[in-house]
C-alpha cells in the first residue's frame, strides 16, 4: 500500500483545522531520510513496502519445512541412538554368556583338577603301604644280592664306556688306523676326524727332516690312486704342532687346480742336497746299532768284519759313503 502526499495552493478557514491533520499523517507516512532509517523487510529504493501476503505464505512454509527437518533430524537421531544402544546391549550380553562359560569351564576343570589330585595321592598313599609291606616281608639276603648285582652292573657300563670313542667334534673320518681286532696302545691315534671345509695336503716330518725343510721349498708329489704323475708344488707354512704330537707337519701347496680328496694318500719328494761322483750304498747294507752306523766287509779269506762308515747325503735308495769302505770292497747286505 502506497500513501502519496498532495499538497493544495487553496485552503478556507473552515477546513484549516482539518488540513493540518492530514499533513501531519501524511509527514508520518513518509519515508525517513537515509542516515535515520531503520532496517525492516520489504525496503526498496527508499520507499516502505509492506510483504505481500504470498511472501507472508511462502516464508510460513519455509518455516514451517524447517521445522519438520528438525523434527525428522531429531526423529533419526533417537532413533540411530536407540539402534546403538541396542547392538552395544545385545554386545554385552554375548560377552557376558561367553565370560560365563570361561568361568563355568574353569570352576569344572578345577574340580576335575582336584579329584585327580585326591584320587593320586590315595594312589600315592596305597603304594607307600605295599612298598612298607614288600620291605617288611623282604629276604635280607636277597636285598644284598640285589645290590650285589647292582654294583656289578655299574662297573659293566663303565668298563663300556671306557670302550668307546668320541669325537670332541662334528665332521667326518680322515683316517682310520685300526680294524677291529687289531691291538693298539694307550695314547695311539687311530681315528682321524676332520671338519669339512678346506683341504690341506700334510706331509708328517721328524724333527730330523724339519731341520731340513724350509717355506718354499720345491716339493714333487705322487697320489697313490695315480702313482705314476708327478705334482709339483712347495711347502707353503708349518702349522703349530698339537700337544703331545711326535712328529711335525708342514702344508704343501700344489701347482695347478688339484683336486685333494679327504684321507687320500701321497708321496713327496724334496732334494736335500745333490752330489755327484760320490760312493753310495743301498740303505739295507749300512746298519744302524745304538746311533753307531757301521757296514759288513768279507775279506778275501771269507771272514766278515764290522767297519764303521760316516755317513753323508741319504735317500730311499741311496745313503752316500763318505769314508770307511772303499771301492771295490764286498759289503754284506743282512
Amino acid at each position: 500500500m502506497s500513501v502519496a502526499i498532495e499538497q493544495s495552493d487553496t485552503a478556507d478557514r473552515g477546513s484549516r483545522r482539518s488540513g493540518g491533520r492530514e499533513a501531519r499523517r501524511a509527514l508520518r507516512a513518509a519515508p525517513l531520510a537515509e542516515d535515520v532509517r531503520p532496517v525492516r523487510p520489504g525496503l526498496s529504493g527508499g520507499t516502505y513496502k509492506p510483504l505481500s501476503q504470498n511472501d507472508l505464505d511462502r516464508n510460513a512454509k519455509r518455516i514451517a519445512d524447517i521445522d519438520a527437518s528438525i523434527k525428522q533430524a531429531r526423529a533419526e537421531f533417537n532413533q540411530a541412538g536407540a539402534d546403538n544402544a541396542a547392538r552395544e546391549l545385545e554386545d554385552a550380553q554375548i560377552e557376558r554368556e561367553r565370560l560365563q562359560a570361561v568361568y563355568d569351564r574353569a570352576v569344572s576343570d578345577q574340580k576335575v583338577k582336584q579329584l585327580e589330585v585326591q584320587m593320586l595321592q590315595k594312589d600315592l598313599q596305597r603304594a607307600q603301604l605295599n612298598l612298607q609291606n614288600v620291605e617288611g616281608n623282604l629276604d635280607p639276603s636277597l636285598v644284598s644280592n640285589v645290590e650285589r648285582a647292582r654294583i656289578a652292573y655299574e662297573g659293566a657300563v663303565k668298563k663300556l664306556s671306557r670302550g668307546e670313542l668320541v669325537a670332541p667334534i662334528d665332521g667326518i673320518i680322515a683316517q682310520q688306523s685300526v680294524r677291529a681286532g687289531s691291538t693298539v696302545r694307550a695314547l695311539d691315534p687311530v681315528i682321524t676326524v676332520a671338519k669339512p671345509g678346506e683341504l690341506h695336503l700334510v706331509g708328517k716330518l721328524t724333527p730330523t727332516q724339519m731341520a731340513s725343510v724350509d717355506i718354499a721349498q720345491k716339493v714333487t708329489c705322487f697320489f697313490d690312486n695315480d702313482p705314476n704323475t708327478a705334482h709339483p708344488g712347495f711347502v707353503r707354512e708349518f702349522p703349530k704342532p698339537p700337544p703331545g704330537a711326535t712328529s711335525e707337519e708342514a702344508y704343501i701347496q700344489l701347482d695347478g687346480d688339484v683336486q685333494l680328496e679327504v684321507s687320500r694318500l701321497a708321496r713327496c719328494f724334496t732334494t736335500l742336497g745333490k752330489r755327484d761322483n760320490v760312493m753310495w750304498l743301498p740303505p739295507a747294507a749300512v746298519r744302524n746299532f745304538q746311533g753307531r752306523r757301521f757296514v759288513v766287509l768279507q775279506g778275501d779269506d771269507g771272514k766278515q768284519r764290522r767297519v764303521d762308515v760316516e755317513i753323508g747325503l741319504e735317500s730311499d735308495d741311496r745313503i752316500e759313503i763318505k769314508s770307511g769302505v772303499n771301492v771295490g770292497d764286498v759289503v754284506v747286505a743282512p
